[in-house]
């Protein structure tokens, strides 16, 4: 099996490129190792990762809604309980 190479058919190496081009061949230099089962690997822990964060999110998310759920429901039932005891009170005041 042969590793694939980044230059082109008629240059024999990096020294045939621009500045540019030999920057960009300087810092992809790792590419020429590169398995296409290595690739793959990675790709898939990147896409577990990527479940185990959104799961991790949504269960955050719909634990924190239910907690102002209840910070809410305190709030209105409190309003509520307010208004009940101010109208027993003027009532009774006349």
């Amino acid at each position: 099996m042969q590793a694939i190479t980044v230059w082109t058919e008629k240059d024999d190496g990096p020294g045939d490129f621009n500045w540019l081009g030999q920057a960009v061949v300087g810092a992809l230099w790792f590419i020429n190792n590169v398995r296409i089962k290595i690739v793959g690997v990675i790709i898939s822990g990147l896409m577990v990762l990527m479940l185990v964060v959104g799961l991790a999110s949504s269960l955050y998310s719909g634990w924190k809604v239910g907690e102002i759920q209840g910070y809410w429901r305190a709030f209105d039932t409190g309003a509520a309980t307010k208004q009940t005891l101010l109208n027993d009170l003027r009532e009774r005041l006349g």
